[in-house]
């Protein structure tokens, strides 16, 4: 059996489904005093793939501007992508 690698590309693209997004938001998941509903989970798809184009063009064709890096860091921490993640441990 090959092993798959789950990527942020895996994701983003898992997240572009409204139908996932609707079945995630009926788990009634929260984080940080927020409940993860429809809006929630679209609002993180569309940042996190933001976070993805960034973060493909400085691994996989040039290095990022600094413009790019300001955006990555505002991405991950000022708006608290990283901390998103953690709302997989509750479903």
């Amino acid at each position: 059996m090959k092993d798959h690698n789950v990527t942020t590309g895996t994701f983003t693209y898992l997240l572009s489904k409204g139908e996932l997004r609707s079945r995630l938001a009926s788990c009634g998941v929260s984080l940080l005093g927020q409940v993860c509903d429809e809006t929630w989970w679209k609002t993180y798809a569309e940042e996190l793939e933001g976070f993805r184009r960034l973060r493909n063009t400085c691994c996989h064709c040039e290095p990022l501007s600094w413009q790019q890096e300001e955006q990555l860091i505002e991405i991950l921490f000022e708006r608290q992508e990283f901390i998103k993640t953690l709302v997989g441990d509750d479903l």
